[in-house]
C-alpha cells in the first residue's frame, strides 16, 4: 500500500470498481448507539453494543492515516455482497494493521510514571495495532485472543478503553468483576475523548469456547477498594501515555 495520497483519477476508479479498492478495505469497531444515525447509511454488523463498520485506506504512513467510510451507495455501485466486503476486510485489516500487545506496567514505567508493587500484582495488557489507531478492531483478528490466552493460561476480562485499544485483565486475578465497570466508566468520563469512546461495557473472553461475551453488572459485597482506586489509576495512567500520539495521528479522521 503506497504512502502517497491517491490522485483524483484513482479515487474515481476506486469509487466505481471494487477491484481497485479490495486490498484497501478494513473494518473498524465503533459504539452502536453513538453512531446509530450514520450506521443507517453504511454496511455494518452489530456486535452486542458495538458495530463493525468498513472503510477503505486512502493513505497511511508514519505521519498519519486517512480512511473513508464505505457507504451503502458504494456497496451498490461495486455490486458486491456484505459477505464479500467482510471477507476482504478480514484479510486486509490484520495485514495492514498488525496486532501489538503492550504490558501496561512496562509502558507506564517507560513513561516515567511511578507504580507500586501492589499495582503491578494484577497485570494488565493493552491490545492494539502497530499504528495504535482504531486498534480495538484487533479483537476480531483470527487466533489473537486465543493464542494470548493460551500463553498466559487464563481467560480475560476485556475493557473497551477506546476505539484505539482494549485492555486485557487476566480473569484469574479478579475476584469481583463488577469493579471493572467502574474502571471503564471512570476512564470514559475523564481520559477518553468523546469521539473515541467505544463502550461502557465489560466483556469476557472464554478461551475454551473461544468466545467473547458481555459481563453482567451485578454488584457483590466483596467489592474491594483496591480495585476501585489503584486499578482505575493504573488504567488512566496507561491511557494518558498513548492518548497524545493517537490524537495527533487522527486529527482529520471522521468519527465513524
Amino acid at each position: 500500500m503506497s504512502g502517497r495520497y491517491p490522485g483524483w483519477r484513482i479515487i474515481i476508479l476506486i469509487l466505481e470498481k471494487f477491484e481497485y479498492v479490495r486490498d484497501r478495505i478494513v473494518y473498524r469497531l465503533v459504539n452502536y448507539e453513538k453512531n446509530k444515525e450514520i450506521l443507517e447509511d453504511c454496511p455494518h454488523l452489530r456486535l452486542y453494543d458495538l458495530a463493525l463498520t468498513f472503510r477503505w485506506v486512502a493513505h497511511s504512513d508514519d505521519i498519519g492515516i486517512s480512511t473513508a467510510l464505505v457507504t451503502n451507495q458504494e456497496l451498490q455501485v461495486w455490486g458486491i455482497s456484505m459477505n464479500e466486503l467482510l471477507l476482504a476486510a478480514r484479510e486486509n485489516t490484520p495485514r495492514l494493521f498488525p496486532v501489538h500487545m503492550i504490558d501496561m506496567d512496562e509502558m507506564i514505567a517507560q513513561a516515567g510514571i511511578p507504580i507500586s508493587l501492589d499495582e503491578s500484582a494484577i497485570p494488565m495488557y493493552i491490545m492494539t495495532n502497530e499504528q495504535e489507531v482504531n486498534g480495538a478492531s484487533v479483537l476480531l483478528y483470527d487466533n489473537v485472543l486465543e493464542s494470548f490466552a493460551l500463553e498466559k493460561k487464563t481467560d480475560f476480562y476485556i475493557l473497551p478503553s477506546s476505539i484505539h485499544e482494549v485492555i486485557l485483565v487476566p480473569s484469574n486475578k479478579i475476584d469481583d468483576p463488577s469493579a471493572l465497570f467502574t474502571m471503564v466508566s471512570d476512564a470514559n468520563n475523564t481520559v477518553v475523548a468523546l469521539g473515541d469512546i467505544l463502550s461502557d461495557s465489560v466483556y469476557y473472553y472464554n478461551r475454551r469456547k473461544n468466545q467473547i461475551v458481555p459481563v453482567g453488572k451485578e454488584t457483590k459485597d466483596s467489592l474491594k477498594v483496591f480495585f476501585k482506586h489503584t486499578l482505575v489509576k493504573k488504567m488512566k495512567d496507561g491511557l494518558k501515555s498513548i492518548t497524545a500520539p493517537v490524537e495527533e495521528k487522527m486529527k482529520d479522521t471522521p468519527k465513524v
